[in-house]
This record gives structure tokens, C-alpha cells and sequence, in this order.
């Protein structure tokens, strides 16, 4: 039942809320603060409003480049390079998130149905790893496969999002389910 939520809910990424998690930031002379990434869901145009997660600053796109070419809208899944104006370089950090304003909560607490390959016991300190971001968390069971990431730092995430588990190594992944 878990795997086919799942696989609907990936159908479903192009009619998702923009969100785009940075992988790289940089600035360029006469261009400003530019970030990286892969579009997860929705589309990201030239002039767009967006929102900078977890700051909560609202930012514009003034340009897009998918590939090193300029487009004037770049879609889910294609690798995205937005240029900022206005903003910092100190301000955006690998794991942040540009999004749809809005659309998708901040959260220290995700719900999941746990994928483990090898037993991940209550109470477990562990890294989440979640779109380019790697967070400090805590496991809190609560039934037979399924748990609470207590999260050290507040993250974007979407139900049928999936997360990978890791202490010195992989311990296993997990399906957020809200």
C-alpha cells in the first residue's frame, strides 16, 4: 500500500508547489548570488516569487539557466540555476530550499513509515538526509515500522518524500507520510 502512495505521489511532482533544494550557492560580477539545484516539483520562470526555507525570505528570480542556457521556465526534474538579486551570499546555504510561498510548511518533526536495514531502535541519534540537506535527528517509534524524526533543524519536506537514515553508516531510509 506504502509503495503504491508513493509511486502516485511521484506521477505527481509536476503539479506539485515549486521547490527547489540548493546544492551549490555562488556569486557572479554583475549577475549577484546565483544557486543551484534540481527542481523537485512545479517550475521555476524568470521574475518569479519564491520563498527562501527554512529563513522564510521572500526572493525573486531574476534569471533561469537550465544547463548553462537561459530559459524563461524550467520544470520539475531539469538541473535549475537561479539568479537572487538582493540577497547575500552568506544568506543561502546548501540544503536550503527555494519554494512556492506558502505551499509547504517548515517542520522539526516528520512522520514515516521506516525502510531499515538493520535495526534502528527508539531513541537512536542519527543524520537525516533530505533533498541536499543532512540534519541531526532523533528516532522516536511509535509501532512496528513506522516513526518520528526529531529533527535538530527545520526542513521542507512533502508526504512520499524519502529520507535516508545514517549513523557512521546507512541504517536505512523511510517514506514521509506527514
Amino acid at each position: 500500500e506504502l509503495a503504491s502512495v508513493a509511486a502516485g505521489l511521484e506521477q505527481r511532482r509536476a503539479d506539485f508547489p515549486t521547490r527547489l533544494f540548493v546544492d551549490r550557492v555562488f556569486t557572479l560580477r554583475g549577475i549577484g548570488t546565483v544557486v543551484t539545484g534540481t527542481l523537485w516539483s512545479g517550475s521555476i520562470g524568470t521574475g518569479d516569487q519564491l520563498r527562501l526555507e527554512p529563513s522564510g525570505r521572500d526572493v525573486r528570480a531574476r534569471s533561469v539557466q537550465v544547463h548553462d542556457a537561459p530559459v524563461e521556465r524550467a520544470e520539475a526534474g531539469q538541473r535549475v540555476a537561479v539568479s537572487l538579486p538582493g540577497v547575500e551570499r552568506s544568506e543561502v546555504r546548501r540544503g536550503d530550499a527555494l519554494v512556492a510561498p506558502g505551499a509547504f510548511p517548515r517542520s522539526y518533526r516528520l512522520e514515516v513509515a521506516l525502510e531499515e536495514l538493520q535495526p534502528i531502535a527508539d531513541g537512536t541519534r542519527l543524520s537525516v538526509h533530505h533533498g541536499t540537506s543532512r540534519i541531526p535527528a532523533r528516532v522516536v517509534r511509535v509501532g512496528d515500522g513506522h516513526a518520528q524524526l526529531r529533527l535538530a533543524a527545520p526542513v521542507v519536506a512533502a508526504r512520499g518524500d524519502r529520507v535516508v537514515l545514517r549513523t557512521e553508516a546507512t541504517v536505512g531510509g523511510a517514506v514521509v507520510l506527514d
